[in-house]
């Protein structure tokens, strides 16, 4: 992970938005690595989402991207206000399930499992072209299996070019970020990354 484009404002801005993580996340279920932060995805804080997207902005300030890839549900806010700081880069429609807009051409599908519930579903997405360089904007990462189905639907099915992976948060221990890396030779960034839950349900970040 580069960081070499993070300057003092976005350092700052890190350092804010893992304090808030800290301060609300709890953990679930310590065995499965289970952890809840409402901010992030449920009663998402506009204020700190938009944190994070001038973060992820900022760390892929010297790629050059076409479109960014919101993976439904709770990727598609951060996808938003990330692409709305890149000068001409648009966001592709997205939607998880079966039904898709009449006005949607060229319609894709990648069959994910979700961690969170283990149920199979599709995301569908559209308005992709072959060479289109896109970032894939998720919430978070756990063992990757949705960011890597999506990522190889992108590669073999749209033809496009995938640049890298930008998440709010992940978790160090269940190796998705790194997956990421190895399987596709791409960047995998994540702002705030959970290094272990311990026993007694305490959250620890790398520092």
């Amino acid at each position: 992970m580069k960081h070499e484009y993070l300057g003092p404002l976005e350092i700052a801005l890190v350092q804010r938005v893992r304090q808030a993580f800290l301060d609300e996340a709890i953990v679930n279920d310590v065995e499965r690595g289970f952890i809840s932060a409402p901010s992030t995805n449920q009663l998402r804080d506009p204020e700190l989402q938009q944190c994070v997207a001038r973060i992820i902005a900022a760390e892929f300030g010297g790629v050059k991207i076409d479109k960014i890839f919101g993976i439904p549900i709770s990727g598609i806010p951060l996808a938003t206000a990330t692409a709305a700081l890149i000068p001409g880069v648009k966001e592709i429609p997205t939607r998880k399930g079966v039904n898709t807009p009449g006005s949607w051409e060229n319609v894709f599908t990648a069959e994910v499992e979700s961690f969170t519930t283990e149920v199979t579903s599709s995301i569908k997405y559209s308005y992709v072209e072959p060479k289109d360089r896109i970032l894939v904007v998720d919430d978070i990462c756990a063992y990757g299996n949705t960011a890597v189905e999506v990522i190889r639907s992108l590669l073999n099915d749209a033809q496009a070019e995938v640049v890298g992976l930008a998440v709010w948060w992940d978790k160090i221990f269940q190796g998705g970020l790194k997956r990421v890396e190895e399987e596709f030779r791409m960047e995998a960034f994540s702002v705030v990354r959970v290094k272990e839950i311990r026993n007694n349900g305490e959250i620890i970040l790398l520092e």
